[in-house]
């Protein structure tokens, strides 16, 4: 498959599945109210502005690189199949009840940056553990392998539930670190070791 570049803001006038090696968006996304997938690798903005804003469903099959601060879908929820690197600090929002899921690692590039699932539920199946500085999720939290290494704060407002054992600790502990975790669900024998 050939790569796709999109240069100016993109808006979907229907639910649109683009494929190919790498689908690059330069400019904002505006779902107006449609989904987007993405199989193959997905490369969202290269500035913070460039936000992703009122798509109902969001999938990505490949890898993704994030460059905006804002990713916002509505009905549907947000899947990352493969690696998801931030470009920079990221919130990832969605309503109530849906789920933001990383099925795959997530690392930040460069320097240490924030992860913030906003309202909607999280769900890690792979590692957070390479320049992250911090973890915000609203919603519930799922975790079913690996582990979540920050260099600041990790909140998990909602109820959480381990499907593995899960090594939460952060690199760097300031002067007042913020811990919560609230509801924990322990499934099987699962463990949970805070550092």
């Amino acid at each position: 498959s050939l790569t796709q570049t999109y240069t100016g803001n993109v808006t979907l006038g229907a639910g649109a599945t683009l494929s190919g090696t790498t689908v690059t968006f330069n400019g904002t996304v505006a779902g107006a109210g449609n989904s987007l997938g993405i199989t193959g690798n997905a490369v969202f903005g290269n500035g913070a502005g460039d936000t992703v804003a009122n798509v109902t469903t969001l999938t990505v099959s490949g890898t993704t690189t994030i460059n905006t601060t804002n990713i916002t879908t509505t009905t549907g929820g947000q899947t990352y199949t493969l690696g998801v690197t931030l470009g920079t600090g990221v919130t990832f929002t969605g309503n109530a009840g849906t789920v933001v899921r990383f099925a795959n690692t997530v690392a930040g590039a460069g320097v240490a940056r924030s992860l913030t699932v906003a309202t909607a539920d999280a769900r890690f199946d792979g590692a957070v553990n390479g320049n992250v500085a911090s973890v915000w999720v609203d919603g519930t939290t799922a975790a079913y392998t690996g582990t979540i290494t920050t260099t600041g704060s990790q909140n998990y407002v909602g109820a959480s539930t381990l499907g593995c054992s899960r090594r939460y600790s952060q690199a760097s502990v300031p002067s007042s670190p913020a811990w919560q975790m609230r509801g924990l669900t322990n499934n099987g024998s699962s463990s949970v070791v805070v550092l």
